[in-house]
């Protein structure tokens, strides 16, 4: 298989966003028939592709969304890749790990993704034993149910 075969199987068209993220290279495309946003990565581990944002989802949040939706992002900053005049992706890498949130273009976060990078770069084991003492395990996207009605 070579590095250009999920895209030719998944009917990518070419890429509109390109950027390098350690020996990685991350690219966005749209499908041709329907124009889902599509995220491919490739490295010196192999391809990766994967739908990153479908046309439908992107459409409803532009419909739902008010003026008081508006908070800018205060968390960690990537680098950000515009997909369209309404819609940004900012995305950073933690050793092998892809961290991303899917944000309106002033900023405003709606949602993010995690994922894994076809690299060979880890984490310093200085890191690693520090983020276990932590108590960081997986991907680090751990988010807690709030229960809010008392039992």
């Amino acid at each position: 298989m070579d590095e250009y075969e999920p895209i030719t199987r998944h009917d990518l068209g070419e890429a509109f966003a390109t950027v390098g993220l350690l020996d990685c290279v991350i690219e966005l495309r749209r499908q041709r028939t329907t124009q889902d946003v599509w995220m491919t990565e490739r490295g010196p581990l192999g391809t990766l592709a994967h739908p990153s944002a479908t046309r439908a989802i992107l459409d409803r949040i532009r419909a739902a969304r008010t003026p008081e939706d508006h908070r800018p992002w205060r968390g960690a900053k990537g680098v950000r890749i515009k997909l369209d005049d309404d819609f940004a992706i900012d995305v950073r890498v933690r050793g092998a790990e892809l961290l991303g949130r899917h944000l309106f273009v002033d900023g405003s976060p709606f949602g993010g993704f995690g994922g894994h990078l076809p690299t060979r770069h880890q984490l310093p084991l200085y890191r690693r034993a520090w983020d276990w003492v932590r108590g960081r395990r997986g991907s680090g996207q751990i988010e807690y149910a709030v229960r809010r009605e008392e039992p």
